[in-house]
């Protein structure tokens, strides 16, 4: 989808500003396709407060649990009375434990929480305190036979709910690093595309590798080769990965005299894209384009979403490196409206 279709470039417009625009289109696309794409949230309270869904699920499953410590027998609640803080959720269940029988179908997690919770609730702390005087709590021996059943099934459903939602947010982070996945590729091609077990897939600061010189998208050819019209399969040369067309959009060819990056000294043994060392010093002068991102664009990257990525494609493509001029840093762009 990222990809595009180069032909032969050719200034065909030096309009002010207009240069300077290709080039920040191209390191807004960049900075999106290295984002991570955001896992679902809840909006809490003012707006501005954010939580994740499991852990709005756990905080209600901890809430029902704790309910249902109101109305627990009072053998299960003296055993969950820690001794010098030392009662462990395993000790509950240990063959010396008198009350063994009751905890063993209650699972390792839910036995933490009712410890933890057990002392907030007896030592009448935050939020029980506030919560006490409004429900008329503790419960009398009656009251908590009446309810226990139907507690111990409130908690039940709540862990079912708790299972379920966690089932789905590990299919939606699936998802969700396939598309990275996706992204990586489609900046540096099918042989650079991250494996399942690459942790910064995971990581959520931006993907920052960059490929080796052996599996970066270059052809071992000059660049006038590389950056001809594309086929059907074009491999490492132009329309088969991004970083490969911004190189061609952004690289003068010289012979010679080099391939310069943006207008840097005409050094032939540094920037010539010819011979068996083009890969190495095409991503030598990717490293460096990418180097100039901070200087055109925002400090922090606008929010990827599908609806950002389509503008930032219909930006990109709408250049087609057009708009070639001879600069050695990033050109000043404080004139131009914010992006």
């Amino acid at each position: 989808v990222f990809l595009i279709s180069l032909v032969a470039v050719t200034a065909l417009s030096e309009a002010t500003h207009e240069n300077v625009k290709e080039f920040r289109d191209i390191y807004s696309f960049y900075n999106l396709l290295i984002q991570k794409p955001p896992l679902p949230v809840l909006t809490m309270g003012s707006q501005t407060e954010t939580q994740t869904v499991e852990a709005k699920a756990q905080e209600i499953v901890d809430t029902i649990i704790a309910l249902n410590l109101t109305a627990i027998d009072n053998d299960m609640a003296a055993a969950l009375v820690k001794k010098n803080q030392e009662t462990k959720p395993e000790d509950l269940t240990d063959e010396k434990s008198s009350v063994k029988q009751k905890f063993d179908a209650i699972t390792v997690d839910v036995r933490r929480v009712m410890l933890n919770e057990y002392q907030k609730l007896t030592e009448n702390e935050e939020p029980y305190k506030t919560k006490f005087k409004k429900f008329e709590l503790p419960l009398s021996e009656a009251s908590k036979q009446a309810v226990r059943k139907v507690m111990a099934e409130l908690v039940k459903r709540g862990l079912h709910v708790k299972q379920l939602i966690g089932e789905k947010q590990a299919r939606i982070k699936t998802i969700v690093k396939a598309a990275r996945q996706d992204m990586i590729e489609a900046l540096y091609g099918s042989a650079a595309r991250p494996k399942d077990n690459d942790a910064a897939l995971e990581a959520a600061a931006a993907y920052m590798g960059i490929p080796d010189a052996g599996t970066f998208p270059w052809n071992a050819a000059a660049k006038d080769a590389n950056c001809a019209t594309t086929t059907a399969n074009p491999g490492k040369k132009a329309g088969g990965a991004l970083a490969t067309d911004a190189l061609c959009i952004c690289t003068v060819q010289a012979l010679a005299a080099g391939d310069q990056l943006r207008g840097e000294s005409a050094d032939a043994d540094t920037h010539e894209m010819s011979g068996s060392t083009d890969q190495a010093k095409a991503q030598t002068q990717w490293q460096k384009l990418i180097g100039h991102c901070k200087e055109l664009t925002a400090a922090t990257p606008a929010p990827l979403s599908s609806e950002a990525i389509e503008a930032a494609v219909g930006a990109y493509l709408s250049h087609m490196g057009r708009n070639f001029v001879v600069i050695t840093s990033g050109p000043d762009n404080t004139a131009l409206v914010a992006k």
